[in-house]
């Protein structure tokens, strides 16, 4: 059984819904091979920071600046706002006590970053 891709597969609802919406638009069906997930999940992200970026680029004009669109698993903690992050970390990793108290993983690596030079 085929079914656009935004469709859960595990719900006959959402499939009827999908296929709705695939025909009111009138949008010709396509078939592809699968594509294994960790490779989908790079090509899904590096997609989404292009259109991310062309769209910030159609309206550069009411955000000026240098913008930076990344994809690099880059480390939150490496921007000021978030660098408290890092320390937090720090305390829990050499800490028990407050290991146990606050839990762990306070260093979040994003898919995309947006940065703007100032």
């Amino acid at each position: 059984m085929t079914y656009p891709n935004f469709a859960d597969c595990y719900s006959r609802s959402s499939v009827l819904i999908a296929n709705g919406i695939v025909e009111a638009l009138r949008i010709p069906r396509q078939t592809s091979r699968p594509i294994p997930g960790q490779r989908a999940g790079a090509l899904f992200e590096n997609l989404t920071c292009e259109f991310i970026e062309h769209a910030f680029t159609a309206i550069s004009h009411m955000r000026p600046g240098q913008w930076k669109y990344l994809t690099s698993q880059t480390q939150i903690s490496g921007f000021a706002q978030y660098r408290h992050l890092k320390a937090l970390d720090d305390l829990v990793r050499d800490d028990r006590n407050l290991s146990t108290a606050l839990g762990h993983d306070y260093l979040v690596t994003p898919d995309i970053v947006v940065t703007r030079s100032t």
